[in-house]
């Protein structure tokens, strides 16, 4: 439902997605930075995305002085919820 989904709510809920996953750590906050910036990093195959380009997001990552090492930990999970998200939005929009 995207940033709108907790709208509705007269509020704030522990089972709110935005609330629950949101990064508990600097490091966190830093690997969520980068992920935004790279969201359009992506290596595309037939079926759509597929992968982010990790060597752009270590790019990045250098570039803005976050920690590598923290990245090095949680980009594998946060690639993984980001291609989830679009290929779910892709299957909605056919």
């Amino acid at each position: 439902g995207g940033p709108d989904y907790c709208a509705a709510c007269p509020e704030r809920c522990n089972d709110c997605p935005y609330l629950r996953e949101l990064p508990a750590t600097v490091e966190g906050w830093e690997v969520w930075d980068v992920l935004e910036r790279c969201a359009g990093q992506l290596r595309i195959g037939p079926a759509g995305p597929v992968a982010l380009d990790f060597m752009a997001v270590f790019e990045m990552s250098g570039a803005l002085g976050h920690s590598r090492k923290a990245l090095a930990e949680f980009l594998p999970a946060a690639e993984a919820g980001l291609i989830r998200g679009l290929m779910r939005r892709m299957t909605k929009a056919e």
